[in-house]
């Protein structure tokens, strides 16, 4: 999928192959998928997904959420998996610096 392969303006200066860099274009992914509504998305799916531990996932999805990136439509419930993820919204528009 295109876009998958293009880097997101909001990440240029980030190695290709980084954390933020994969997230970056998943997040991009699930907007596009999801039609601008908003999507699920939990730590440990990230994690795997990008193959970071849930940890660092979280503090990539924190990263993003405080510049601007994403926004938390609807807070996810902690616990075993089928619990509800949190829900998020791709709000980044390409004209910001």
């Amino acid at each position: 999928n295109s876009a998958l392969r293009s880097k997101p303006a909001f990440v240029q200066s980030f190695p290709d192959e980084s954390g933020l860099v994969r997230l970056a274009k998943l997040i991009v992914e699930l907007d596009a998928v999801h039609n601008g509504d908003d999507f699920p998305l939990s730590c440990h799916r990230l994690g795997a997904l990008i193959d970071k531990h849930p940890t660092p996932s979280l503090r990539l999805l924190k990263r993003l959420e405080k510049i601007k990136v994403i926004a938390i439509t609807k807070k996810g419930k902690p616990g075993p998996a089928g619990s509800p993820a949190t829900r998020y919204r791709y709000v980044w528009k390409d004209s910001k610096p």
